[in-house]
């Protein structure tokens, strides 16, 4: 049974996928803290949301929003 924190990330990765006309998922391993930080604040800078989630609750958020697309990963 999953926990209140999943389910809430999972309403707010519904809603997130409900509204966007446009993702890319990526493994984020390898790359520096630095890196990161940097790719955060020029994806900020251009209005772009950036989020770090468990593979499986993208995977259901995509699939109960009809964008099955998302869930190939």
């Amino acid at each position: 049974m999953p926990t209140e924190k999943k389910k809430q990330i999972l309403d707010n990765l519904e809603q997130i996928f409900n509204q966007c006309q446009s993702g890319i998922m990526t493994d984020y391993r390898g790359l520096k803290t630095s890196d990161i930080v940097a790719l955060r604040r020029k994806l900020r800078e251009a209005g772009v949301e950036f989020h770090v989630v468990k593979n499986t609750l993208a995977r259901l958020a995509s699939n109960k929003t009809g964008k099955t697309r998302l869930a190939a990963f």
